[in-house]
C-alpha cells in the first residue's frame, strides 16, 4: 500500500510568515495593534477623566494665584511698617494712590509719586516686579497699576499717605503717622472725633480693579482702568495694617475707596 503523508489542517505562524513573506516583527506589530472601537473606548475613557479633573485642577489654579496674591499684599504691608518703624511712625509718602509698578516708571523724577518705587529706593523691598505686579492677566496691570493703597478724601484723618495733585491751587497733604489713624470710613457720615481702631480694622492695601481705579475715582488719569476689569476671584484681598489679609467678595468692600 502506498505511504500517504499525513494532511496539514493547521501551519504555524512561523510558516505562515514564511509562505506570505511575513517577517516576524511585521506579525508581532500586528498582534498588538488597536483596534478602532479600542482606540474609541480609550478616548473616551480618557475625555471623561479629563471632565472630572477640570473643575478640581480650576480650584487649585484659583487657590494658587489668591494665595500668591496674599502673599504679595503682606510683603507690600510688611514694608510699609517697616519704612514707618524707621520713620518715627509716620508712613511713606506723598505719593499717588495707584501703586506702579516698578518696571512701568522710566522716568526718575516720578518714582517718588508710588508706593512700589519709595520703599525700593529706601531700600525696604527687592527691585522687580514681583510683589508688585498682579499674579494673573485679569486686565488690572495693562496700564502698569495692579494694587491701591487706602488714601483719599474718605480716610479719617484724610489721605494716610499723603497726596499728590497735579491741580494748580490744590490742597496737599502729609503722610500720616500710624498713630493717628482713626478710621477709613466716609467722614461724612462718620465722626472725626470718633475714638482711634485697632489697626486690625483698618485696611492698607487692596487689589486695583473698575471700580475702585476707574476714570472718575482718580480724577481721569491716563493710566485708568477700565469699568469692568475685575478680579477672577469675585472680590479683593485687603491687607490690614496689623500685616494680616482678608479676602471681601464684591459688595462687602470695607469702604468707599
Amino acid at each position: 500500500m502506498k505511504n500517504m503523508e499525513p494532511r496539514i489542517f493547521f501551519k504555524s505562524s512561523r510558516n505562515v510568515a514564511a509562505d506570505t513573506g511575513l517577517s516576524k516583527v511585521s506579525l508581532r506589530a500586528g498582534v498588538g495593534a488597536f483596534s478602532l472601537m479600542e482606540m474609541m473606548i480609550t478616548v473616551a475613557i480618557i475625555g471623561t477623566l479629563a471632565a472630572l479633573c477640570m473643575p478640581a485642577w480650576t480650584k487649585i489654579k484659583d487657590n494658587s494665584m489668591r494665595a500668591r496674591d496674599v502673599s504679595n499684599l503682606r510683603g507690600q504691608a510688611m514694608a510699609v511698617l517697616a519704612y514707618a518703624g524707621e520713620h518715627d511712625g509716620v508712613l511713606p509718602g506723598r505719593i499717588n494712590r495707584g501703586v506702579a509698578i516698578p518696571s512701568t516708571v522710566t522716568t526718575d523724577s516720578k518714582r517718588t509719586y508710588y508706593l512700589s518705587t519709595v520703599l525700593i529706593d529706601a531700600g525696604y523691598c527687592s527691585k522687580d516686579d514681583k510683589i508688585w505686579k498682579t499674579v494673573c492677566g485679569y486686565g488690572a496691570d495693562q496700564f502698569g497699576v495692579a494694587y491701591v493703597v487706602n488714601s483719599g478724601k474718605s480716610s479719617v484723618p484724610t489721605y494716610f499717605f499723603g497726596n499728590r495733585s497735579s491741580t494748580a491751587g490744590a490742597t496737599t497733604y502729609d503722610p500720616k503717622r500710624i498713630v493717628s489713624l482713626k478710621s477709613n470710613l466716609d467722614p461724612d457720615k462718620d465722626p472725626k472725633g470718633k475714638d482711634e481702631e485697632p489697626l486690625s480694622q483698618i485696611w492698607m492695601i487692596t487689589n486695583a480693579d473698575g471700580e475702585n481705579y476707574n476714570s472718575s475715582t482718580t480724577g481721569g488719569l491716563s493710566n485708568s482702568l477700565s469699568e469692568d476689569v475685575r478680579t477672577p476671584w469675585g472680590g479683593r484681598h485687603y491687607v490690614y495694617f496689623d500685616a494680616h489679609v482678608e479676602f471681601k467678595r464684591s459688595g462687602e468692600y470695607p469702604s468707599v475707596n
